[in-house]
């Protein structure tokens, strides 16, 4: 897998570093309940824009609320997928693959 890691510190900035790196995938990382909105608004924002992006949610397990959003999210179309913290670097690579 060949890939080009390009971070972008707040999610105010991601969606232009989408458009100015042409991103093919967008690890969002969800830290808590207080940026989940945050967040599904960037994927929304990133949907409409038509972006041929894949959009992969990075979760805590251990907050039911997160994980709740993420799964709804995945099943609203509105992230492609979403990993736990805990997975390990094989895993990730897989998802990242898959999509």
């Amino acid at each position: 897998m060949n890939f080009e890691w390009l971070a972008q510190f707040g999610y105010n900035e991601a969606a232009i570093g989408v458009d100015v790196y042409r991103a093919d995938v967008v690890i969002l990382d969800v830290m808590d309940e207080a940026v989940s909105d945050q967040v599904l608004e960037l994927c929304r924002t990133l949907r409409r824009g038509n972006r041929d992006v894949c959009l992969l949610l990075l979760v805590r397990q251990d907050q039911s609320k997160v994980r709740t959003m993420a799964v709804k999210a995945k099943q609203a179309g509105i992230a492609d997928d979403f990993v736990f913290y805990d997975s390990s670097l094989a895993y990730l690579f897989a998802k990242l693959a898959a999509l």
